[in-house]
């Protein structure tokens, strides 16, 4: 309800960077990176803070919770169904949908 759904990655990292909510484009595209669960644990549960209002933001970024040691604890200390939408994004760059992150995703499964 943010962004188009049509908007593309850049204009999506934009807006979360603008929330606090840390997501490198250049994470993304850099053949040397891999995105990993804890990268979409953070994601998430960044985005549930920000968007509770519960957000404590420390150099520009949401700051984890003292009481979970990773983001992935952080997801399921809080019932937030993290796999769910893991594998959904795994399933939805397999086939190349999204090309800029095609490449990361042949190991991760």
């Amino acid at each position: 309800e943010h962004v188009p759904a049509d908007a593309p990655l850049e204009q999506c990292a934009a807006f979360l960077n603008q929330q606090g909510i840390c997501f490198s484009l250049f994470d993304l595209i850099d053949p040397a990176r891999r995105v990993t669960k804890e990268d979409f644990a953070r994601v998430i549960g960044q985005s549930r803070l920000r968007f509770l209002g519960e957000a404590e933001i420390k150099k520009g970024c949401i700051k984890r919770p003292d009481e979970a040691k990773t983001w992935v604890d952080y997801c399921l200390l809080n019932d937030i169904n993290l796999d769910k939408f893991w594998y959904g994004f795994l399933k939805r760059t397999e086939k190349n949908s999204l090309p800029e992150v095609r490449r990361f995703f042949s190991e991760s499964i």
